[in-house]
């Protein structure tokens, strides 16, 4: 029997999961919250999708704290966009 997803994963499974997301991705979540992302950094867990805690900052000052998952595993990536 083999591990649950997400234990035992190699270095390079891990890199992926942990990567910071592309400009694209951090634009598009900056103006979905109508602000501009200042930070990301990975979570912990995440074994199953790539999971960054982002900075928004908004306007007039305000900074909002958001959560981006984001399914970059191949084999996870087509079973979401599947449902």
């Amino acid at each position: 029997m083999s591990a649950p997803h997400g234990f035992d994963d190699d270095e390079a499974t891990r890199r992926v999961l942990r990567s910071r997301p592309s400009r694209v991705a951090l634009e598009w979540a900056g103006a979905a919250r109508g602000g501009t992302v200042t930070a990301a950094r990975p979570l912990r867990g995440g074994t199953a999708s790539a999971v960054h805690l982002l900075r928004v900052a908004l306007a007039g000052g305000a900074v909002e704290r958001v959560v981006l998952r984001r399914y970059v595993l191949p084999e996870l990536a087509e079973v979401a966009v599947q449902r």
